[in-house]
């Protein structure tokens, strides 16, 4: 194949990626309780980008356990949504962000367990063996923020 050929390839496979995200992905019901925890990880993300490489961080059970490519590529995904937050609340980082919506706090980082107690019952995991679409779950849960 060509140079051109793998240009046009590559950009009609982002261009199908994009699309499908968002108008389908979007509306995928959460199957499984565990899939919160699998988006809160993208929290190495944010750590990544920033160089901060603190051993606290990279050594815990979440960096080991699972390849790290697909928490950097839902933190790529969520990383414009924080930023749009954070204009209006400039203390906020994406770890704090993403416990703000339901997800995980960091493993091994003291501060963010003390921000999602400090939440109290607006800080809501799923229980096991829970599933539905968004809107259900926020029915029976309540909004995060």
């Amino acid at each position: 194949m060509n140079k051109i050929g793998i240009i046009i390839f590559s950009l009609f496979t982002i261009i199908i990626l994009f699309v499908n995200y968002n108008h389908f992905s979007k509306n995928i019901p959460i199957s499984y309780y565990d899939e919160e925890e699998w988006v809160g990880q993208s929290y190495f993300y944010q750590f990544y980008i920033n160089h901060n490489f603190d051993r606290n961080i990279w050594d815990s059970n979440s960096s080991k356990d699972q390849p790290m490519l697909t928490k950097f590529v839902f933190g790529y995904w969520i990383y414009p949504e924080y930023l749009k937050m954070k204009q209006y609340n400039k203390e906020l980082d994406y770890s704090k962000f993403l416990i703000l919506n339901g997800f995980n706090p960091v493993d091994g980082l003291p501060q963010y367990h003390t921000f999602a107690k400090s939440l109290g019952d607006n800080f809501v995991t799923l229980p096991v063996g829970i599933a539905g679409f968004t809107e259900n779950l926020i029915n029976v849960y309540g909004q995060y923020i």
